[in-house]
């Protein structure tokens, strides 16, 4: 103010660009080159207020120090307590406070406000008008939106626009002057300098823009180390969705191609219900999509993740309060992409572990194996070392079929890993070994019968269904092998495993798994016709009566049996009453669970007599 009144004659060789003066009054144009003598009172504040903003702008770096600063020199200069500015954003066609303003420095803050242009209101009819508006009593105005008004306990405004290049960006508000009403030279003051207010929004809006461009390459560049350095230290996959989930404050969930959960970080949404919304979804890989969940409750952006060819998962993260911005989708693709290369990594040592394991249980099943030398490979193998064991061969059929298709050589790794998922604590008993087109598990005799239960049957079919790229759908077959006490016997064991596999196909069992004990006749039926077989099929049926206090019931069966179940003929041939051959053959039904006399139990009692009658006349 003081340098404008002290201008001196000599001064008045000084200009101003035309572009910064608006006429400040339609009768009377300004002349910025007329001497100080000259110089009215509405030109002296215009040209104090043109060098106010000026070294305002030459002397402030930060664009909203420049703005606030060219706000008190403008409000200084006309007497106003306050004044802000408002872009206009193209986008949304909206009137944006820009901070700072009428004392408020926070950005957060001062954006809340915004008005639509097309709504009306005094701001935006400024705005389309170009023309300058003055308010005395702003409560009682209808141009005025009172909650304007009551924000900023506004009595009486200037308002004008802001101009650049014919180009509105914006408007400018001067409030509550200190000494009475706005007069109209205070209104061609501001008129005058609109054009500078402009340029100086727009300058601050540009220095912010490149501003926030800086701070976005940094913060990608962090993001990127970050994640980088989580896939170099070696710590796998949970501790690369650790690291995303720490970048971008949001709950993350990892499942794997069947829609199981691998890791979960402060994720509240049932991984059920993600699996189950995700089954139909179109999900690209490698690139950032959004779906909702639970019914629209959960908005989530979910990227698949391919893995040689197939799907190896999903990563989600949640988005519900707030939308993901561009360096945070970038992340999450960077990350989907260092986690498809973890779980590569991850499958190729499984698949050369898993080629080591098959060179040991061809080993293990050699017939040739002593006992020594079977113990030291089930310690290799990580496999009890304390029998008795049993073996159980797990395979897949189709049609009807024994057929198994190839499925196990092109996605053996991933049908195992989820199928050992859905074993639950079992798995931490019963290891998953690659063998032939199938699988095997050497177990304890507890612990592999486990793989009889049909609950635990129904739960591997269930994730079997679910895989991804089977061509068609496969039955989970199980075959149980029998006991045995020395490891040397285990590829005895792997082969009556096997006939029990193949026998649930061949026979149409319920269910999923049959054991070998179970098979009955169907032992000699599905086997190899070897002698061995036949008297081990024996020794099985017959066990109920071989041991030396059942002697008497083991004779008396063998009399029922030739006299076809006739009791006075047997009774006769035993040379006893016929009541005490009722009597033994209640006890008969007793020790075999069933009648001997009916069924498939007599079918296997008659079939093993005879294997045994024949083997004893061969010995003699």
């Amino acid at each position: 103010m003081q340098n404008a009144h002290a201008m001196s004659p000599e001064d008045s060789s000084l200009s101003y660009p035309l572009s910064l003066m608006d006429k400040p009054s339609k009768s009377r144009p300004m002349s910025i080159t007329a001497a100080p003598s000259r110089l009215q009172a509405t030109d002296q504040r215009t040209v104090a207020a043109v060098l106010a903003i000026g070294t305002a702008m030459a002397t402030t770096h930060d664009h909203a120090q420049m703005l606030g600063a060219v706000i008190d020199a403008v409000c200084t200069v006309i007497d106003a307590t306050t004044g802000g500015f408002m872009r206009h954003d193209p986008a949304q066609d909206e009137l944006v406070l820009q901070a700072p303003a009428f004392g408020v420095h926070a950005e957060a803050t001062v954006a809340l406000y915004r008005v639509s242009v097309a709504d009306g209101g005094n701001a935006a009819r400024v705005f389309l008008s170009r023309e300058p508006y003055i308010t005395h009593d702003a409560q009682a105005d209808p141009r005025f939106i009172q909650r304007f008004v009551r924000l900023f306990d506004t009595r009486n405004t200037i308002t004008v626009p802001l101009v650049l290049r014919d180009r509105a960006v914006g408007i400018f508000h001067a409030i509550n002057k200190r000494s009475g009403d706005f007069t109209p030279a205070d209104r061609d003051v501001l008129s005058a300098v609109a054009p500078l207010l402009a340029a100086c929004l727009q300058s601050a809006l540009m220095f912010r823009a490149v501003e926030q461009e800086r701070h976005q390459l940094e913060r990608s560049l962090y993001t990127h180390e970050r994640l980088l350095d989580a896939a170099v230290s070696g710590q796998g996959v949970d501790a690369l969705c650790a690291t995303l989930q720490q970048l971008l404050g949001r709950p993350l969930l990892l499942l794997d191609g069947l829609r199981q959960p691998l890791t979960s970080i402060a994720w509240a949404i049932d991984p059920a219900l993600v699996a189950r919304d995700l089954y139909d979804s179109q999900i690209p890989d490698g690139h950032v999509s959004r779906c909702s969940l639970g019914a629209g409750q959960w908005r989530v952006a979910v990227v698949g993740i391919a893995l040689a060819g197939a799907r190896g998962g999903f990563l989600l993260i949640e988005e519900t309060t707030r939308p993901l911005d561009a360096i945070d989708i970038k992340a999450i693709e960077q990350a989907a992409t260092l986690v498809a290369v973890e779980l590569f990594k991850r499958r190729s040592l499984g698949a050369a572990e898993q080629r080591a394991a098959g060179a040991l249980l061809m080993e293990l099943f050699s017939a040739s194996l002593d006992r020594t030398r079977a113990q030291a490979v089930l310690e290799r193998l990580g496999l009890p070392l304390r029998g008795p064991w049993r073996v159980v061969a797990i395979g897949m059929a189709h049609d009807g079929t024994d057929t198994i298709d190839d499925a196990v050589h092109r996605q053996g790794i991933q049908i195992r890993e989820a199928l050992e998922r859905a074993l639950g604590a079992l798995r931490h008993r019963a290891r998953l070994l690659h063998w032939r087109a199938g699988f095997v598990v050497i177990a304890d005799s507890a612990a592999a019968e486990r793989f009889a239960e049909r609950g635990l049957g129904r739960r591997l079919q269930q994730t079997l269904d679910k895989l991804d790229g089977l061509r068609v759908p496969f039955r989970l077959v199980i075959g149980i092998g029998r006991l045995e006490h020395d490891p040397a016997a285990l590829g005895a064991a792997l082969a009556s495993a096997e006939q029990a596999r193949d026998a649930v196909t061949r026979l149409a069992v319920r269910g999923h798994a049959l054991s070998f004990e179970d098979l009955g006749v169907y032992r000699l039926l599905l086997g190899t016709n070897g002698a061995d077989e036949h008297a081990a099929f024996a020794r099985q049926v017959l066990a109920p009566v071989l041991v030396p206090e059942r002697a008497t019931l083991y004779e008396t069966l063998r009399a029922l049996v030739a006299e076809d179940f006739a009791l006075a003929r047997s009774a006769e041939v035993l040379g006893v009453h016929v009541n005490t051959v009722k009597y033994r053959l209640q006890q008969l039904r007793e020790v075999f669970a069933g009648d001997p006399g009916r069924g498939e139990l007599r079918l296997e009692i008659e079939l093993a007599l005879k294997i045994q009658s024949l083997r004893n006349k061969s010995a003699v």
